[in-house]
């Protein structure tokens, strides 16, 4: 089993998931195009691609800001298609040989996801008002898939929390 740490949120992905983070310690791996965004995750399973971003604002110090709260539904799907610009790249050589042969095979898959995992703020907190409804960033993530998505994303994306994650059919759990 694979766990990563993302934010304050543990994902620990089954035996049959191959799962990498993109992003290390503040640091884009070797070979990811300059300037392009990432998910926190990829992972697949069968014939499945996960692209996985985790917004947890249950630990918040400061207020969120309206504009980033508002923008997040196409921040999320630009950081999804950038990764898949990304993925190429790293498939076509660049970088460790590890993540040249789980980029190729992530590319390969028949269906790719965007999932975000968000965790709201818990009601009593200070910023639980601010902070964005499940339900808005899932409908207008639809509606930005639908639009905007490149060929090779499922249309329908997934947004997950701590207590919806287990019965979503999905290959990890989150802790």
């Amino acid at each position: 089993m694979t766990t990563f740490q993302v934010e304050q949120l543990q994902l620990t992905f089954s035996p049959n998931a191959d799962a990498f983070q993109v992003e290390r310690g503040g640091t884009v791996v070797q070979g990811w195009p300059q300037g392009r965004k990432v998910v926190d995750v990829v992972a697949r399973a069968d014939a499945r691609a996960w692209l996985i971003e985790v917004k947890d604002y249950r630990v918040v110090s400061s207020p969120p800001q309206p504009a980033k709260v508002a923008a997040l539904p196409e921040v999320v799907l630009q950081k999804a298609v950038d990764s898949l610009v990304g993925l190429a790249a790293l498939a076509s050589g660049a970088g460790e040989a590890s993540l040249q042969a789980h980029a190729l095979a992530t590319l390969q898959t028949t269906t790719r996801s965007v999932v975000l995992h968000l965790e709201p703020a818990p009601a009593h907190h200070a910023y639980a008002a601010l902070c964005p409804n499940p339900a808005n960033v899932l409908l207008k993530l639809q509606q930005a898939l639908r639009a905007q998505a490149p060929p090779g994303i499922h249309p329908e994306p997934l947004v997950l929390s701590l207590r919806t994650t287990p019965t979503a059919n999905v290959p990890w759990s989150t802790r």
